[in-house]
């Protein structure tokens, strides 16, 4: 079957997962990132190897993914300061699951950051 435009619009295409984070005493909601928040993302990348900013770009999913009940970003990027002082393993975690969910993986990420 073809597609019209109405149905790709239509289509709900933005899968979530709950992520359990025992340290802080629940879940997480992470959702896949839609294409203008991937761009986003990559662009942060580039900036990254253009600037040589410090590297944040792991919280930098996460912000991204992050959302609550309703499908909102639960952060922005001026949260990056107090979730860069959170638990690393924790962050680790919600990372990984991000990039799982959006087929990203650290080898991935490293080598469009330039690594």
């Amino acid at each position: 079957m073809v597609l019209s435009k109405d149905q790709i619009f239509a289509a709900d295409d933005l899968k979530t997962v709950e992520v359990d984070v025992p340290e802080w005493s629940g879940t997480v909601k992470l959702r896949t990132m839609s294409g203008g928040e991937r761009e986003q993302y990559f662009r942060t990348l580039m900036k990254h190897k253009a600037d040589d900013i410090p590297k944040n770009l792991f919280q930098v999913l996460v912000i991204i993914c992050a959302v609550d009940d309703d499908g909102n970003q639960l952060f922005n990027m001026e949260d990056l300061p107090g979730l860069s002082k959170k638990n690393g393993a924790v962050l680790d975690r919600l990372t990984k699951a991000a990039g799982d969910l959006n087929g990203l993986t650290d080898q991935s990420i490293d080598e469009l950051a330039g690594e």
